[in-house]
C-alpha cells in the first residue's frame, strides 16, 4: 500500500470511493461552518447598517460638530472611568 500519492490533498492514498467520500465530508463540514459565519456576519452587518442610519440622522438633525463633541465627551468619560477603576485596582493590590 502506498502512503503518499502526489496529488492527494491529505498525503494519504485511499481507494477512489473512500477518498471521495472523505473529501465530500470535509467539504460539507467546511461549507456548513462558512454558512454559519456568513449568516452571523449578515446579521451583524444589518445591525451596523441600522446604527449607521441612526448616527447619520443624528448628525443631520444636530449637526456634525455637535455630535462630534458629544462623542468626544463620551469617550473622555469612559476613559476617566477606566482610569479610576485601574487606580482602585492598583490600590487594592
Amino acid at each position: 500500500m502506498t502512503l503518499f500519492a502526489g496529488n492527494d490533498l491529505f498525503g494519504l492514498y485511499s481507494a477512489k470511493k473512500g477518498h471521495d467520500t472523505f473529501c465530500c465530508c470535509i467539504m460539507t463540514y467546511v461549507n456548513e461552518g462558512l454558512a454559519r459565519s456568513n449568516d452571523r456576519l449578515k446579521e451583524e452587518n444589518t445591525v451596523l447598517r441600522e446604527q449607521n442610519k441612526d448616527y447619520a440622522l443624528l448628525r443631520k438633525v444636530f449637526g456634525s460638530r455637535q455630535i462630534d463633541d458629544l462623542v468626544a465627551q463620551a469617550r473622555e468619560a469612559q476613559q476617566t472611568k477606566r482610569r479610576q477603576r485601574q487606580k482602585n485596582y492598583d490600590y487594592e493590590r
